[in-house]
């Protein structure tokens, strides 16, 4: 990493403290700690893990920009698509898990407020303190509308689940197939430093994985949690429908003998790399979604006519275009060019909506 991009003292100091839990569940573990606890520990561990300190995540000052902060237009065309089911249903609220700054919400709304559609409430199930603060702030003008939440709600409910970027953020295993076996990641030590360590593994190779056709020492993640996760997160919706939109692949693309790497990124101060032991605590990590699993899960819960296209087809099917104005701002020729061109944003990330009557 080069040096300039660093962490000053106190997150240095940060990222010490998070080490030394790191290391108490290693010990626990007699030595071999499951990736996906490690991530646990380094994305959810209260007031010290990525997603739970007040680290700045989104926009130029954080690790990434997500489509929500490039331009409302994003916002508009999501909002375009949700008003066919919210005005089926009489009592109507939206469920956003992990709203990020809050500006997707923001548009959202207003983009509703416009299209006079009424809604009774925007829901946030939100477990960062500090995502909450900055939420609050975006979405002032709305807040009479808002209910923050810190869990899936108990009761029963009608309307729309919506997710941006939020089913990559979940812990996932890694694994490794050598001599045509498959053998589990995890987290060790090595003169004090984090490392990775395998030891055999018992489990079924995942949907769309051809051990005969994987070459040695091919890498892949499966999310073991993200069928639990969907299908607790949708089991209250009585009706209405679910949007979730992340970057991934269906199984035969993601379990490609291609992708001998695997698909898991860290991200810190929007550079990209495989490291996931720099500095635990600062930087993101995130694995591909395996969207063949998302429509799996959907469908044991009842989701019919579930849908999987490119956020590029999403977009222009919501009238992305018809929303600009004419000729367009340069901001917002950027930001058609960063949403939608293959290259970039438009291929890259995948959409799936489903309903449930």
């Amino acid at each position: 990493m080069p040096s300039p991009l660093l962490p000053n003292p106190d997150a240095i100091e940060h990222s010490h403290s998070l080490f030394k839990r790191i290391l108490q569940k290693i010990q626990q573990s007699h030595g071999f700690l499951p990736f996906d606890a490690y991530l646990e520990t380094v994305l959810y561990t209260p007031g010290l893990g990525y997603y739970m300190s007040g680290t700045a995540r989104f926009g130029r000052e954080g690790d990434f920009i997500t489509a929500p902060e490039i331009s409302p237009l994003f916002g508009f065309c999501i909002a375009e698509k949700l008003i066919p089911v919210l005005t089926t249903l009489s009592n109507p609220v939206i469920l956003e898990v992990g709203a990020g700054t809050g500006k997707l919400a923001r548009d959202i709304l207003a983009h509703l407020e416009k299209s006079k559609i009424s809604l009774s409430e925007y829901w946030i199930l939100e477990l960062s303190p500090d995502a909450k603060a900055r939420q609050t702030k975006t979405l002032a003008p709305y807040l009479s509308k808002i209910k923050f939440l810190d869990r899936i709600p108990d009761n029963t409910f009608e309307g729309v689940i919506l997710g941006n970027e939020v089913l990559d953020a979940l812990p996932f295993s890694c694994y490794e197939v050598r001599g045509g076996q498959i053998f589990e990641r995890g987290v060790g030590l090595e003169d004090h430093t984090l490392c990775f360590i395998t030891r055999l593994s018992a489990i079924s190779p995942p949907e769309g994985l051809d051990l005969a056709r994987c070459p040695e020492g091919y890498l892949f993640e499966i999310c073991h949690r993200l069928s639990p996760f969907l299908q607790a997160l949708t089991h209250p919706l009585s009706a209405g429908a679910l949007l979730m939109i992340d970057y991934g692949h269906q199984a035969h693309e993601r379990y490609h003998p291609s992708r001998s790497l695997g698909t898991f990124q860290c991200h810190y101060r929007h550079h990209a790399h495989d490291n996931p032991f720099f500095y635990p605590g600062l930087q993101d990590i995130t694995a591909h979604v395996d969207f063949t699993a998302v429509m799996d899960a959907l469908a044991l819960e009842g989701f019919s006519a579930i849908h999987y296209q490119t956020q590029m087809q999403f977009l222009i099917e919501n009238q992305i275009e018809s929303l600009i104005q004419i000729p367009p701002t340069p901001e917002q020729r950027n930001a058609l060019r960063r949403l939608l061109l293959p290259e970039l944003m438009g291929e890259s990330f995948k959409v799936v909506y489903g309903l449930k009557h």
